[in-house]
Order: C-alpha cells, then sequence, then structure tokens
C-alpha cells in the first residue's frame, strides 16, 4: 500500500537517482528542443554577440574575461530558470506553453534574479581566482606560477563546490514554488541535503554531456580557421549561439527535472501535484 498524505490522497516517494534524472532531463530537452532553443535564442543570442565581440575589444584581458564569462554564467542560468515551467509542463504530458512560462518568470522576478546572482558570483569567484594567482604569480619562475595557479583552482573549488551544489536549485525553486530569495534559498539547501554528491554527478555530467553536444558546431569552425584563416566573425558568432543555446536549453531541462525528482523523494510530489502549481 503506498504511502499517504494527510488529506488521505496517494504519495509516491522515489530514491533520488543522479542517472536517472540526468537521462530524463536530457529527454525532456531533446523531445522539446525547438520551443526550449528558441527561448535560448531570444534571451542569449544578443548577450553572445557582445561577448564574443567584446573579447577582441574592450573586454580584452584576463580579469574583464573573467567577469564577461561570469556574466555569460548569469544569462545562461535565467534561460534554464526561463524554461522551467515549460519543462514541468512537459514532464506532466501537458502541452509546452511559452506564454505561460514567461508569465511566471515575469511574476518572480526578483527571487529569480537574486539566486541566478548568487551562483553567478559563485562562478564569478571560480573564473577570477586563476586570474589573481597568476595576476601574483606574474614575477615568479614559471613552474611556481603554475603551481600557484593549480592551488588556486583546487582551493577555489573547495571552497564553492559544496556550496554551490547545495544552494544550485533556489533560482528552480523561486519561480515554482513563488517563494522569496532567502526561502528558495533555504529549500534548495533542504532539498539537496543527502543527495549533495548526486547532484554534483549531474551537474558535472551535464557540463560534458551538453559541451560535447556543443562542439558538434564549435569544432568545424576552429578546425576551418586553424586550417585557412578564412572563418569568418558571422560564422564564429553563429556558432557560439548555438552552442550558448543547447548549453542553456539542456542544463535548464536538466536541472528542472533534478528538482522535480528530489522534491518526489522528498515530499512524495507527483507530477499531477506539481502541475496544479501552474493551473
Amino acid at each position: 500500500m503506498p504511502p499517504t498524505c494527510d488529506n488521505g490522497s496517494s504519495m509516491l516517494r522515489q530514491p533520488f537517482k543522479s542517472g536517472a534524472a540526468l537521462g530524463r532531463g536530457l529527454e525532456v530537452w531533446a523531445q522539446s528542443v525547438v520551443t526550449l532553443s528558441l527561448v535560448g535564442a531570444v534571451c542569449l543570442v544578443p548577450c553572445v554577440v557582445l561577448f564574443n565581440l567584446g573579447l577582441a575589444g574592450p573586454l580584452h584581458g584576463s580579469w574583464p574575461l573573467a567577469g564577461a564569462i561570469s556574466g555569460l554564467g548569469f544569462m545562461l542560468l535565467l534561460v534554464g530558470v526561463v524554461s522551467a515551467p515549460m519543462v514541468f509542463d512537459k514532464l506532466d504530458g501537458l502541452e509546452l506553453s511559452l506564454g505561460r512560462s514567461m508569465s511566471r518568470f515575469g511574476a518572480t522576478l526578483r527571487p529569480v534574479l537574486a539566486a541566478s546572482a548568487l551562483l553567478a558570483s559563485m562562478l564569478a569567484f571560480l573564473s577570477v581566482a586563476p586570474v589573481l594567482a597568476y595576476e601574483v604569480g606574474a614575477k615568479m619562475p614559471a613552474s611556481r606560477r603554475d603551481i600557484l595557479v593549480a592551488f588556486a583552482v583546487i582551493t577555489s573549488m573547495i571552497l564553492i563546490a559544496p556550496i554551490f551544489v547545495s544552494v544550485c536549485l533556489a533560482p528552480y525553486v523561486a519561480v515554482v514554488e513563488r517563494v522569496s530569495f532567502t526561502q528558495s534559498v533555504k529549500r534548495s539547501l533542504e532539498l539537496s541535503k543527502g543527495n549533495r554528491l548526486g547532484v554534483l554527478a549531474v551537474l558535472v555530467s551535464t557540463v560534458v554531456v551538453l559541451s560535447c553536444i556543443s562542439l558538434v558546431f564549435l569544432l568545424p569552425v576552429v578546425l576551418i580557421e586553424d586550417l585557412s584563416r578564412s572563418v569568418g566573425v558571422g560564422a564564429k558568432l553563429a556558432a557560439w549561439c548555438v552552442a550558448a543555446v543547447i548549453l542553456a536549453g539542456g542544463s535548464g531541462a536538466i536541472m528542472t527535472t533534478v528538482y522535480h525528482e528530489l522534491r518526489v523523494e522528498k515530499e512524495g510530489f507527483g507530477l499531477q501535484a506539481l502541475s496544479k502549481i501552474f493551473s
């Protein structure tokens, strides 16, 4: 007999499995790739264009580049959150609604921005740490400078990774549960407790899998440029835009699925219960 809620209704609890969550998230993304890519294109393409043009202009240099990377990471997070309601609809077997998804995002804009900024600041720290170490060791012998940079990378990962994994669900909690920034962070800590290694495994796997898919579009441009130096700015921007849209849409679908699966484990929320949030 399945466990029941206080009101006597059936309640399903299932253990969180990182492999299953990753696979289901990729499946949802593949089935809805056109719609999710549309969201990513609208939100990301202008940012990617400015990012790439800036690399050859005012953003040239280590410190501005680190800031640009963290800014792009912030936009990737936002795109994933915008698409979260659509992913929930897909998980529940409903039609995707871009209008409803954008409406939900607009209604929870402040906590979502705050939660996304928190995660982006951690990404910024990870990107700035090796740059700072390189600057500090600029006058050192190359071997000692490399050791210093490696130490900075490892130390920053040890410090930031546990915190990032614990609060990485906060933007999704904010947009789905309509809660404040502080409540979304608290909920993320609660949901990830006991499964942080599993969540970390999903995050790492997501980066690896989606990066490999993105390379399908980036690698030809890189190879052609190395061989003939004839690749124009337009082709480079197009390749980067496609890669960014893939990363944003795929990561958003996967992390929304992770959030759903953790709720199923912690609270016994099935798909039908979650879908009522969007009714």
